[in-house]
């Protein structure tokens, strides 16, 4: 049995899932289907595999679903009018945490003050 890997994007956390020769099935024989749009899951598109249930309030099930998709549903305006991606991004701009993570900054030391700010407002 093959495996296949979900997305590339390394922001994407994903599990590849065992899939049969023809890899619109799964292993059970079952055919793969978008749990976003109800239609099938081509062998030739790109998937992720989403959170129902937000990982920050508690989830840990995912579903597949087409990358466009995905990429819709975080996009759209929620009741607050932004989009979950602004929401997170204005969240990761408060906490700073990103001064951790992103490639060329974590290690610039003009972003040691940013670093400090994180540690000194989460440091309970």
């Amino acid at each position: 049995m093959q495996e296949q890997s979900i997305t590339t994007n390394p922001r994407h956390t994903t599990i590849p899932q065992p899939l049969t020769a023809d890899s619109s099935r799964t292993a059970n024989g079952h055919k793969r289907v978008c749990n976003m749009c109800q239609r099938p899951i081509r062998r030739s598109q790109r998937v992720n595999q989403h959170h129902p249930i937000y990982k920050s309030q508690g989830g840990t099930a995912t579903v597949e679903v087409h990358e466009h998709c995905h990429r819709q549903h975080h996009s759209a305006p929620g009741p607050d009018g932004l989009s979950d991606f602004q929401r997170w991004g204005m969240l990761s701009a408060m906490s700073r945490r990103w001064a951790f993570n992103l490639k060329y900054v974590k290690d610039d030391p003009a972003h040691e003050i940013n670093r400090e700010f994180y540690r000194s407002f989460y440091a309970h």
